[in-house]
């Protein structure tokens, strides 16, 4: 009976986890031999079960999701199953497994189950969607068997989950044909689009613009990538606002873009075109910068230009370099014999550059600049030249930007930088007075990895003192501000000077005027030249000078070419000028023979030098007060100053760090009195140190406060003539001290409360054994008061029989510095002889010495009597 109860048992566990055909098989050769073997039945029953327990381990903490389906309802799940699909067993068991398919594959599973079911079949895999409880969408991939369960036909199941495996396989197939960056199509997915296009029996024409941003390279040079790719970002933007099919649009290269236009007549083409540069005249704001860019655009016509997709690119690209040549921000269409021209004038202008310097057709030109009250020459700055043997004299605005392109921009701008402190020293050593000449700097030349020690290398070599030479950077070049200003720092630290040029048409951030170092500052000329007749461009001028003297940078105004540019400078206190009104630029030697001429324009056509130097005064007493005001303002405490009107004190001064954290301002307080912005008691008990101070009493303090500030402060009269005329009053914060006064009485509080409500014994005893202080515990333990303790010795009280270990106890402490513990008897008021057991604990002062020792004493007597 006995082994029947047992097997049925066997069998019960058995039919509830028949999951994997194999493992019952296992099982049941693992109980053949068991009975075999003549085991005895609880022995068999204890080793299923701990088979069972093994199995069902690795089921539930299996990696992947395990089912059993019969009549399509969930009827066993393991733990992995239920966490992909994010519901309990008790949700998921006896549910219908449609009920969490997508329903777009609900036919493909149902199809798969019944494969599974009716046909001959080792296992069926396959992959779906699947909905979670939140109705997201996993990935399973699914390997199905059939199998049986409490003997009918059943579905054994495997799922993983594949979701993050789509997610990547669908990136990577995204990335095949898009750029990461700006998330539009690339050249290799515009090709084969373009290429299907062309072949379709619909497609009439087709047009193919490729457009290319103008200034990118140097944007990036001087910001940074992170910026660029950040501009690139925000021109994808815009272009698809301009484009009605986005697959028509496609990032080509760093900076060029091509799009494609089916079945559009040449206006319409044009259309487009002009929309997409529109797009460009807004700014783009990128942190801190609105960076201005234009674009330039090259059209090719199918099947006019080309019947292939190679071709049409090509040609578009050869259209695009004719619209950089006029000019750029514009476009153009694909013209052979224009672009063939513009291609070799190109070619040969490199060609021809790149021997122009050893066969010394490049010179410089020398134009002055002025200073305005004085007249004299006081700078000059050179500028490169061409003269080409056969073509003549050709234009830096050609030449320069091949130079840039091609790199030959270095040696050109080394050879510029030793011929101008050439000139310059010769100058000094035939006469000239001492000029500072500026040479200008390219973007490849100040990020050069070696240029601070080519400016050093050169001025040695000519002799050039540094303070004599400026170098000219663009707002453009100092994108880069992390390498710009390292840089800047270390050709400041060499001794040059260093100017920004073109001062409001670029980048304009006044970042770069506080935190580079810049000596100068050039307004560019298409502000100077009108700004007698325009007055937005009058009050751009005049805001640049006022901001620049008040960041101590000299202002020199580029383009001066009538006296009326010369006088409206001068009337606005401009530091500089250059200009045709004084000299274009010309030959070293051309400028020597007409210096003297050159320093008498001003004198004869501008403001009489007297009237010049008294402006200048007042503007320099101007800075001066404001430089007071702003360090008043600055100082970490509170100056104010008051007189007496009448019977009423006004404030006639105050500001300063410690006004804003009292929560006023200084608008608040002067011409004011102390009635107008204080509570009136404050202000009544303030008014008699006022008067105090007005009748010339000295060092009179009082203390203030508010919003959980606080101030103390100083008043000190002013005389003039024997007669007080005015106070000043200043203050400092001590919001510290009266938060540390407060909680130091606030512990002091605390610690007295706590030891006036302990029955433990406090006491602080001096090292040389004088009781300093005892609690008020003393009086509800011994009777006696905390006075008859203190001043006296700690040992008078103690049984004569414990003073002399006790005594030893001490001193050990105090040469030990360390804390001991005792047990001995106190005398009682009552005459009685009472148990304490205490410990002695060391205070050390600074120099490591005790000062005294904290004794905390029990009363044992309790404890003692059960003993």
């Amino acid at each position: 009976m006995e082994y029947m109860v047992g097997l049925s048992i066997i069998m019960l566990i058995l039919s509830i986890f028949y999951l994997f055909k194999s493992r019952i098989e296992r099982k049941i050769q693992r109980l053949d031999r068991i009975l075999k073997d003549n085991l005895k039945p609880e022995k068999a029953l204890k080793k299923l079960m701990e088979d069972e327990s093994i199995y069902r381990y690795l089921e539930e903490d299996s990696l992947v999701g395990i089912y059993i389906i019969q009549d399509e309802r969930f009827v066993y799940v393991n733990r992995k199953a239920c966490e992909i699909l994010d519901y309990s067993k008790e949700e998921l068991i006896g549910s219908n497994i449609i009920d969490f398919i997508y329903p777009e594959d609900r036919s493909l599973v149902c199809d798969k189950m019944k494969k599974c079911l009716f046909e001959d079949l080792s296992s069926v895999h396959y992959q779906y969607r699947a909905l979670k409880k939140n109705q997201t969408i996993v990935h399973m991939e699914v390997h199905n068997s059939k199998t049986l369960y409490n003997g009918k036909a059943a579905i054994f199941g495997t799922i993983i989950d594949i979701t993050a495996r789509k997610k990547a396989e669908e990136t990577i197939q995204y990335m095949s044909y898009h750029d990461t960056l700006t998330g539009l199509s690339n050249r290799y997915h515009f090709y084969n689009r373009l290429k299907s296009t062309l072949a379709e029996e619909s497609t009439k024409s087709l047009a193919v613009l490729f457009l290319d941003l103008d200034r990118f390279k140097k944007i990036v040079d001087s910001m940074g990538h992170e910026i660029g790719d950040r501009l690139l970002q925000a021109v994808s933007e815009r272009l698809r606002g301009c484009v009605i099919h986005q697959n028509n649009l496609a990032k080509n290269g760093s900076d060029e873009f091509l799009i494609s236009l089916l079945n559009m007549n040449q206006q319409e083409v044009s259309d487009v075109a002009k929309c997409i540069l529109d797009c460009f005249t807004e700014p783009f704001i990128l942190e801190q910068y609105e960076i201005y860019t234009t674009a330039s655009i090259g059209i090719s016509f199918y099947p006019h230009d080309g019947e292939d997709v190679e071709t049409l690119i090509k040609k578009a690209d050869s259209a695009l370099y004719e619209a950089k040549r006029r000019g750029k921000n514009n476009f153009q269409f694909y013209c052979s014999n224009q672009q063939e021209l513009f291609n070799n004038n190109r070619l040969d202008i490199e060609t021809n550059l790149r021997k122009a310097l050893e066969q010394k057709e490049l010179h410089l030109l020398y134009q002055p600049k002025l200073n305005l009250t004085s007249g004299k020459i006081i700078g000059i700055e050179a500028l490169i030249r061409w003269q080409h043997p056969e073509k003549g004299l050709i234009s830096p605005s050609d030449f320069i930007p091949v130079a840039e392109e091609t790199g030959l921009i270095i040696p050109i701008g080394e050879w510029v930088l030793r011929t101008a402190c050439m000139q310059n020293k010769a100058w000094q050593e035939n006469g000239l007075p001492p000029m500072v000449i500026a040479v200008n700097l390219s973007v490849r030349q100040l990020y050069q990895p070696n240029f601070v020690e080519i400016v050093r290398m050169v001025l040695e070599e000519t002799g050039l003192a540094p303070e004599y030479l400026e170098l000219e950077i663009t707002e453009s070049m100092l994108m880069d501000v992390q390498q710009g200003l390292k840089v800047l720092k270390e050709l400041k630290s060499i001794g040059v000077q260093i100017s920004l040029d073109d001062f409001g048409t670029g980048y304009s951030s006044l970042h770069y005027l506080k935190e580079f170092p810049i000596d100068k500052l050039k307004i560019d000329q298409s502000f100077v030249r009108n700004c007698t007749i325009d007055s937005n461009d009058a009050t751009i001028v005049k805001t640049i000078i006022a901001m620049a003297h008040q960041l101590k940078l000299e202002v020199i105004a580029e383009g001066v070419e009538s006296k009326d540019d010369l006088l409206f400078l001068q009337r606005n206190l401009c530091d500089q000028a250059q200009g045709f009104l004084f000299s274009k630029p010309v030959p070293p030697e051309d400028f020597v023979q007409s210096f003297q001429e050159i320093e008498q324009i001003i004198i004869r056509n501008g403001i009489p030098q007297e009237l010049s130097n008294q402006k200048w005064m007042e503007e320099a007493l101007q800075i001066a007060r404001q430089e007071l005001l702003d360090t008043v303002r600055q100082q970490q405490g509170m100056i104010f100053k008051f007189v007496k009107e009448g019977d009423a004190f006004i404030h006639t001064l105050c500001d300063g760090e410690l006004l804003h954290r009292l929560g006023l301002i200084s608008e608040q307080i002067i011409g004011r009195e102390l009635s107008d912005f204080l509570p009136s008691h404050e202000a009544k008990d303030k008014l008699k140190y006022y008067q105090r101070a007005w009748e010339g009493e000295e060092h009179i303090t009082f203390e203030g406060g508010a919003n959980g500030v606080y101030y103390i402060a100083s008043l000190r009269p002013i005389r003039r003539g024997g007669q007080v005329v005015e106070v000043i009053g200043s203050c400092i914060d001590i919001s510290e001290r009266k938060k540390l006064e407060e909680a130091l009485k606030l512990s002091e509080l605390k610690y007295r409360l706590i030891a006036e409500n302990m029955l433990d014994l406090i006491g602080i005893v001096d090292v040389n054994g004088i009781i300093t202080y005892a609690s008020p515990s003393h009086k509800t333990v011994l009777g006696f008061s905390p006075k008859v303790y203190e001043g006296n010795l700690v040992f008078n009280l103690v049984h004569p029989d414990d003073v002399s270990r006790i005594q030893k106890q001490f001193f050990h402490i105090v040469s030990t510095k360390r804390p001991s513990q005792a047990e001995y008897r106190y005398k009682h008021a009552q005459g009685k002889w009472v148990h304490v057991e205490v410990q002695g604990i060391p205070v050390l002062s600074e120099n490591d010495e005790v000062e005294q020792i904290v004794v905390v004493g029990r009363d044992l007597s309790e404890r003692k009597k059960v003993d």
